[in-house]
């Protein structure tokens, strides 16, 4: 029995309830039907809660009997059959197949040959059943196929119509061609869906629901060069050495599902470790706060986060983490921090496939169109590319200076989570991820595995020795260096091996703890390497320049700042110098000072001299 939508909510009347009907997300409705959608939901909604037809027609510039025919879209069917209700909503969106009420008109009472022939496939007793036969036997291939074109089709069509005994005075024998357009559109149809039928596999018990948009589901992870050059001053000894940069690269981290951006973080190299990895995903979990802006003219937009900002009620986690076959992901660091304390997946993609990702390279075309490329870039499609930095000015220091280019890329960032997207249905990156925390079921990581992050923590099993002919004192040896600790002279009597524990970012120190858990307390390395933090990667380089013959010394930190002073001519050295002073200063008040080499001290003059520059560019002596 064919109800209408008054007759189906008597029937059931819980659907006057709009929150009762099947929730359909916006991203799976198309981009150019979201306003319709949106328009109409609204619409079934203060009808269901009884305002006059009239008063919400004339509040849409819309008749009343469009209000109507709505309803009846999202209500009216067949009785013993479930209503489209949401999916009605959804502009052109075909709710159920076509069905013919009226009887098979006859020569006495014509009445149209819409959707006719389905109800004579339907009435007609065998007619579907032998049709699809002979449809199979030639998908089949057996040995009593006939071959089928539309045309033979339609002569068996019309040999069981008189073999079943229909009436010559019903359609199809009202038509003058006796339905064989839709016959051959029957024909072609069906063959398609029984050959798919075939083809297919019966899905497994096992087999994973269909996709579900959630955020926090997906982030996507991968670096961009910044097509941009950029100068600074480092304050050292009292001097103002101005530096050229070369392009730095731009670690970003994305949500899939929400658009939403997680976070940033400028890798002060031309190829980011591991490190720089762990202090994106770090920026991405720990509380945001927004940079102290210096620059004139630039300010955060209102309400602009990034997710780690928003209150307690919405940590950010990882579900599943897309990234390339970049070394800095393959670290065996990165994955245990992503696997292990956050209890996520990794995903590595096939290499040259960098659609795979598109949501993170459409945060690097942002990047591109409103901060790098907004100046003369550092390169270009061609020789004589007029994007591309003139020689003239090539050589002078940059106007952008870093600490500008890391406020700007914050801003800009930022301000895409606040803006009001059309493929989110107009809401914001930042609001749609509240929504789905407040109305969905997320990813939570508890709060006693949160507390757990440190992502720049190691562990290392070491060998404990103790050289008793040289009256030296127990020792293990990280990282090229011995370390040596009160705690280990009680441990070298009952272990040979034990559990060093360290932060990656200031290695001067570890602690140890012996196989069974016992702790031996802080270890630390030898005084001439306690003078300023460094970390593991500024310890290996060193020790890699010391086997080089590049500069020996008591004091490898000092040495090593002097070598890089005397590089400062190549723009990436200069980026190497700024990532050093960055380790070096980061827990001191004050710029750097150093002392006691004379060859230093001559560096240091021979950097700063020459400086005709007339702008006043911004004084930091450290890049945050």
């Amino acid at each position: 029995m064919y109800l209408t939508w008054r007759q189906r909510l008597e029937q059931r009347p819980t659907l006057w309830d709009f929150g009762q009907w099947p929730i359909i997300e916006l991203t799976v409705v198309a981009t150019n039907k979201r306003s319709t959608y949106l328009r109409n939901r609204d619409i079934v909604i203060q009808a269901l809660n009884h305002i006059p037809f009239n008063e919400i027609a004339e509040s849409y510039l819309l008749s009343a009997s469009f209000v109507t025919q709505l309803m009846n879209r999202c209500l009216a069917g067949e009785g013993d059959e479930d209503p489209p209700l949401t999916q009605a909503l959804i502009p052109y969106q075909r709710v159920n197949r076509g069905t013919r009420r009226e009887p098979i008109p006859t020569f006495d009472r014509p009445s149209g040959s819409q959707h006719v022939f389905t109800k004579l496939l339907r009435e007609v007793p065998n007619l579907k059943e032998e049709l699809d036969k002979a449809l199979l036997a030639q998908l089949r291939d057996t040995n009593y196929k006939q071959n089928l074109t539309p045309s033979t089709f339609h002569s068996t069509f019309k040999q069981l119509l008189v073999e079943a005994g229909h009436p010559t005075d019903q359609y199809p024998y009202t038509t003058r061609h006796m339905a064989a357009e839709s016959v051959r559109r029957y024909f072609h149809q069906r063959s398609k869906e029984l050959q798919s039928q075939r083809q297919s596999v019966v899905p497994s018990a096992t087999t994973s629901p269909s996709t579900i948009y959630r955020a926090l589901r997906t982030t996507q992870i991968d670096e961009h060069s910044i097509d941009l050059h950029n100068g600074i001053y480092l304050e050292l000894n009292d001097e103002l050495i101005p530096l050229r940069l070369s392009r730095v690269q731009v670690i970003v981290a994305t949500n899939v599902d929400t658009d939403c951006i997680l976070g940033f973080h400028i890798a002060l190299s031309g190829a980011p470790n591991q490190q720089d990895m762990l202090q994106l995903l770090d920026n991405c979990v720990r509380p945001w706060e927004p940079l102290v802006l210096t620059t004139p003219g630039l300010s955060y937009d209102a309400g602009a986060y990034f997710p780690s900002g928003l209150p307690d009620d919405f940590p950010v986690t990882f579900g599943t983490v897309q990234l390339d076959n970049a070394l800095a992901h393959l670290a065996i660091s990165v994955q245990e921090a992503i696997c292990d304390q956050q209890a996520a997946t990794v995903s590595m993609g096939r290499g040259g496939s960098p659609t795979t990702r598109r949501w993170i390279e459409d945060v690097f075309n942002l990047i591109c169109r409103k901060v790098s490329h907004r100046f003369s870039s550092t390169t270009g499609s061609h020789p004589k590319d007029p994007i591309r930095q003139s020689k003239k000015n090539s050589k002078r220091l940059p106007p952008i200076s870093l600490h500008t280019l890391e406020e700007a890329l914050s801003i800009v960032l930022t301000a895409h989570n606040v803006s009001p997207k059309g493929h989110l249905g107009g809401t914001s990156p930042l609001e749609l991820y509240q929504s789905h925390y407040r109305h969905h079921y997320i990813r939570f990581v508890p709060a006693a595995l949160r507390n757990r992050w440190k992502p720049f923590v190691g562990r290392k099993t070491v060998s404990l020795k103790w050289l008793q002919g040289e009256n030296r004192k127990p020792h293990i040896v990280f990282e090229g260096q011995r370390y040596q600790g009160e705690g280990l002279i009680d441990a070298v009597c009952h272990n040979s091996r034990i559990i060093v524990e360290f932060d990656r970012r200031d290695i001067r120190w570890l602690r140890a703890w012996s196989l069974n858990g016992k702790d031996f307390g802080v270890i630390a390395a030898p005084k001439s390497w306690l003078r300023f933090r460094h970390s593991i990667a500024t310890r290996q380089r060193i020790n890699s320049l010391i086997r080089g013959h590049a500069y020996h010394g008591n004091d490898p930190l000092t040495a090593h700042f002097r070598y890089l002073l005397d590089h400062k001519g190549q723009e990436k050295g200069a980026l190497e110098i700024i990532r050093v002073y960055d380790e070096f200063t980061r827990e001191q008040d004050g710029p750097l000072t150093l002392s006691g080499d004379p060859k230093l001290s001559k560096a240091i003059n021979s950097a700063s001299e020459k400086n005709d520059y007339s702008w006043s560019p911004l004084k930091a002596n450290r890049r945050g």
